[in-house]
């Protein structure tokens, strides 16, 4: 392909950004004797007018006259406009991708090569609160759609420069900037390869959201449960980055993507580490908390239509006095109570604020008072569902909900079929189906199985924050030896 010259680059600028309502081009004159012009070229919204008329127009206008001799780009670049950032580019592609990006391209007339300026100026929201993963201790701060806010608050949070940043771009037409963060000195190198090679490789039309990436670089797109872990505190991602995993920031959402990722580190919560070892046994309920909320509805229907000899007397009369007047079997009761609930739930989600709580009384009225006196469930079924729905709630981390939804329907349904053998079938075949998972090459269910004695100290229970080992992290797929002076 023959080089473009400046001119070229002018003209087919004016072509691609035909129709473009922020495409915005100035012409200047520059010399006092032997004219030449200069193109100015940005996109409003992304680039800021202000930077572009403060350090590129009102340099060149102020030394108009030097330009009566021939002058090179790189004499342009470094004796007549001060922005910090300039990058030499010389094709048309190269310059649209910098005016989307935010930056301004300077051609001067003469000069076989054109210029872009760093004054991206998008607009975006400040730092706020972290809701998704709200806590009573430790900072509230959450990360950003834009980018280079995210990056700012984790160098404020790890101020060394062995902390390393890769950036790809990703969307054939979004041009979404991805950028992985790890720890030089802690990462495992097999996951920063892997990590490295699939972002490399990674071929989109758009990135909306963190779920793009995620399906993209798993390495297991029909996994059930989630791979990696989604976090919208910065506390959060730079205490994994310091256990030696991968970060990756996607330009657009707030949300950051931490691996490898284990099923036992999808329990933990920020709270964790803000209070003293001693209460960590909150950990032990998270656990609790998960089994109930898949196998509740099962164990419940199983023990009504199968093994009812298990039940005590006085309180088998009290259920069965309930259910004579209920026009369903029990199983059905249970999974119409849990579509209903969800359908609450869901639709709380999506109305504004104001009429949740009407939602909330209008739910609670139709599906609780009103439904029991009817005659359509009981009591009962109602409580075991309500325990089941609050002990998800439970759940730190929100990516493990739609598993959790779909795992109890099949406890629910095998149950009801089969008793608690069913319940008993589906729960051997979760656990096989866990540990058959890896996430990056590290088995999912570690370091429970294969099981680690070193790292018990951070895992179902919580140790003295001193006793732990900070150091390199070895994940299972590979050991990591550090020699004296290198990482």
């Amino acid at each position: 392909m023959e080089k473009e010259t400046s001119l070229e680059i002018v003209q087919r600028l004016r072509e691609k950004w035909k129709n473009v309502v922020e495409f915005v081009e100035r012409k200047i004159s520059l010399g006092d004797k032997k004219r030449r012009f200069a193109y100015i070229f940005y996109l409003q919204g992304a680039a800021d007018p202000n930077q572009v008329s403060r350090y590129i127009l009102t340099p060149l206008l102020n030394e108009t006259a030097c330009f009566d001799q021939q002058v090179s780009i790189l004499e342009v670049s470094e004796s007549f406009t001060t922005l910090a950032k300039v990058t030499i580019i010389s094709s048309t592609k190269e310059a649209i991708d910098m005016m989307v990006n935010g930056e301004t391209i300077l051609v001067v007339e003469g000069c076989e090569d054109v210029l872009s300026f760093n004054t991206n100026d998008f607009a975006h929201r400040t730092i706020g609160i972290a809701e998704s993963e709200r806590s009573l201790r430790g900072p509230f701060e959450g990360f950003v759609e834009d980018i280079q806010t995210n990056l700012s608050i984790m160098r404020r949070k790890i101020r060394t420069n062995k902390m390393k940043t890769l950036s790809f771009t990703i969307g054939e037409h979004t041009q979404t900037r991805v950028v992985l963060l790890y720890m030089e000195e802690f990462v495992d190198r097999k996951v920063l390869q892997t990590v490295k090679k699939a972002l490399k490789n990674l071929k989109l039309e758009k990135v909306q959201s963190s779920t793009d990436i995620i399906e993209g670089i798993s390495g297991n797109q029909s996994a059930y449960m989630p791979l990696l872990e989604v976090r919208e505190r910065p506390d959060e991602i730079a205490n994994g980055i310091l256990d030696g995993k991968v970060a990756i920031m996607i330009d657009g959402t707030p949300f950051v993507l931490l691996g490898p990722t284990t099923f036992p580190s999808m329990l933990h919560a920020p709270d964790d580490y803000y209070y003293r070892a001693a209460i960590s046994f909150v950990r032990v309920l998270r656990w609790i908390a998960f089994m109930f909320s898949i196998t509740l509805p099962g164990l419940y229907v199983a023990l009504l239509d199968f093994h009812q000899e298990l039940i005590p007397s006085v309180l088998l009369f009290n259920l069965v006095g309930q259910a004579q007047g209920v026009p369903f079997p029990t199983m059905i009761e249970v999974a119409l109570l849990i579509f209903f609930m969800q359908m609450i739930i869901d639709a709380a989600f999506r109305l504004p604020n104001g009429l949740v709580f009407i939602l909330s009384m209008l739910g609670g009225f139709l599906v609780g008072d009103v439904a029991v006196q009817v005659g359509l469930i009981t009591s009962t079924s109602l409580i075991v569902i309500g325990l089941t729905f609050i002990s998800t709630f439970a759940l730190p981390e929100q990516a493990l909900y739609p598993p959790v939804r779909g795992m109890r329907l099949a406890f629910l349904f095998a149950g009801g079929i089969l008793g608690f053998f069913g319940v008993l079938l589906v729960g051997f075949a979760y656990l096989n189906y866990l540990n058959a998972l890896k996430s990056f090459g590290v088995p999912y269910m570690s370091p429970l199985t294969p099981f680690s004695l070193k790292d018990q100290k951070d895992n179902i229970l919580r140790t003295m924050i001193f006793s732990k080992e900070n150091k390199v992290h070895q994940f299972f797929h590979e050991k990591i030896k550090r020699q004296e002076g290198k990482p």
